[in-house]
């Protein structure tokens, strides 16, 4: 299984989309902990969507910080080289979905490889464009994971975090997706 994720099992490369700050600073964000967490070299960071589906981006200064990591401490600095060397280069300049299904089939392999698990950390947006591009790629796909708010404690209402509120429509089509999709598709919420 290959894991789209920061942790020690990536295998593939990270696409950001906007989310708590801007799309630059969240693909830095995530150079920084790809770098942090010892992944190797070859993983590379894209940008995704800058802006929800229909609404404009907002990002929560106030929440996270101007760079989105308000108060996280030990990471490399954003312009350092080691950081700088993660993101993908200017000439690389295919969208987001077009690397998560490159990405997808090639470790899925037409069925003789590994189906993937894609882990969401902020909204939506590249996922759910993804799936409306690409709905033949649902089979290698074993499970969606995404961040979900929470009961009584979301970070922008009662129940809904930041990325939920920013972009429900994508939201909306990952919950539609969940009942419409082949059933080996499990849906995890955190």
């Amino acid at each position: 299984m290959s894991v789209h994720i920061l942790c020690v099992f990536i295998r593939q490369p990270i696409r950001k989309t906007h989310g708590n700050t801007a799309i630059e600073n969240t693909k830095i964000n995530a150079a920084r902990c790809l770098h942090a967490f010892a992944a190797p070299e070859h993983i590379k960071v894209y940008g995704g969507a800058v802006a929800p589906l229909l609404r404009p981006a907002r990002h929560d200064a106030e929440i996270h910080g101007h760079d989105g990591l308000r108060g996280v401490e030990g990471l490399q600095p954003a312009d350092s080289d080691s950081v700088r060397a993660r993101i993908a280069s200017d000439t690389d300049n295919r969208a987001a979905i077009e690397v998560i299904a490159a990405a997808i089939s090639e470790t899925w392999n037409a069925g003789a490889g590994a189906k993937v698990t894609i882990v969401a950390s902020g909204p939506l947006t590249n996922i759910a464009l993804f799936v409306s591009v690409y709905p033949h790629l649902l089979e290698a796909i074993e499970r969606i994971v995404f961040m979900g708010g929470g009961i009584g404690i979301g970070n922008r209402s009662a129940v809904a975090g930041a990325s939920q509120i920013q972009n429900p429509i994508s939201l909306e089509a990952q919950l539609l997706l969940q009942f419409l999709s082949p059933p080996q598709i499990r849906f995890a919420f955190i």
